[in-house]
This record gives structure tokens, C-alpha cells and sequence, in this order.
């Protein structure tokens, strides 16, 4: 739940930024972001490469 501390600080994130904070690959942050929406812990805002996401 580091993504989500890192939200609560940060007040957002993005994709890139996971993919680089916890050396992973875009399919793999893309799984955890998506666990993250499912559960109802975080949304997320803009469209295409400026989508970013913030706590729910």
C-alpha cells in the first residue's frame, strides 16, 4: 500500500511514476492500479497520457 501513502502525500500519481518508483513494468503498475480502482481506493482523472490517479 506504498501507492497509496505516496497519493496521500503527493495528492496524485501517475503510471510512469509507479512503473520508476517501484522498477516494474507498465503492465504490471497498470494490475496494481487496477486492484487499486476495483477495491474503490483510488480514481482516476484526465484522459490518455495525462491520466494520473488520486485517492477515492
Amino acid at each position: 500500500m506504498q501507492m497509496v501513502e505516496i497519493i496521500n502525500t503527493a495528492g496524485k500519481i501517475t503510471s510512469g511514476e509507479i512503473q520508476k518508483m517501484f522498477k516494474i513494468s507498465r503492465q504490471a503498475a497498470h494490475k496494481e492500479i487496477k486492484a487499486l480502482m476495483e477495491l474503490g481506493v483510488i480514481k482516476s482523472q484526465g484522459e490518455g497520457r495525462a491520466t494520473y490517479y488520486v485517492l477515492d
